[in-house]
């Protein structure tokens, strides 16, 4: 039976750092990443090195062994904070309403710190069963990040079971609503944009992202048809530039109640 419970990062790093940790082998099996630089720290330190207002982390797990992790991170409407006191401001000259809205009913932005499972336990719902817990305790109006991971995108679409529509890129994603885009979502892209200082490649919405993932081309032969259309720009993008950088593309998912088209 899988039981999920929530940490500080600051729990979940002192976890990952005991030794013989079930967290430490979760993270060193689960991504596929680069191999780090002499000093550069290891993935999962990164996605703990949040302070303890600022994310929360959901572990599952079968008995003592950690299956899977989610961290989400709180973008609060913060000027001091680097990249979510950017996103806010453009967000609010962009669409007053949707931000009015997310303020009205006390819903958050998160951001994705990462998710990860173990590789036996992929396919077995680990994923949904974080996402789930999630949503149901932190109660999001919009959870927002960027991913290449063919598996990652596919979970987020099973997110309209809580109520979410779900895009990646440009691309809407979610069951019985697939399009190109929405005007409310395109708003919330570019203000994830911003918040980046970045800019698109002429693929479409890819971007060059540092990161510890691999440059390879994603695989989407197994993944349902408008995933593999909403896969299209990055892999242009990524068999263009090679092995040189990492492409990158924005998935996020918005409450329904917050889109008007």
């Amino acid at each position: 039976m899988v039981e999920i419970s929530r940490h500080t990062p600051s729990e979940a790093n002192a976890e990952y750092n005991r030794p013989e940790s079930g967290l430490s082998r979760l993270y060193e099996t689960g991504y596929k990443t680069r191999e780090a630089a002499p000093g550069e720290p290891k993935k999962a330190t990164v996605e703990f090195q949040y302070e303890d207002d600022k994310a929360v982390v959901f572990i599952a797990r079968e008995g003592e062994t950690p299956l899977g992790s989610l961290t989400l991170v709180l973008w609060r409407d913060d000027p001091n904070q680097a990249r979510s006191g950017r996103f806010w401001p453009r967000l609010r000259e962009l669409r007053p309403q949707m931000v009015q809205q997310l303020e009205t009913q006390g819903l958050h932005v998160y951001g994705t710190g990462g998710i990860v499972t173990l590789p036996e336990a992929q396919g077995k719902g680990v994923g949904m069963q974080l996402l789930q817990r999630a949503i149901q305790e932190l109660g999001p109006g919009i959870i927002i990040g960027q991913t290449k991971t063919v598996a990652a995108v596919a979970l987020r679409r099973k997110s309209e079971q809580q109520g979410f529509r779900t895009f990646y890129g440009r691309t809407e994603i979610t069951p019985g609503h697939e399009q190109a885009v929405t005007q409310d979502h395109e708003a919330v892209l570019e203000a994830y944009k911003f918040a980046r200082n970045t800019e698109f490649l002429s693929e479409g919405a890819v971007y060059r992202s540092e990161t510890s993932m691999t440059s390879e081309v994603p695989n989407v032969e197994k993944a349902p048809p408008i995933v593999q259309i909403a896969f299209e720009p990055l892999i242009k993008a990524q068999t263009r530039i090679g092995d040189e950088q990492t492409v990158m593309s924005p998935l996020m998912s918005i409450r329904r109640d917050l889109l008007e088209t």
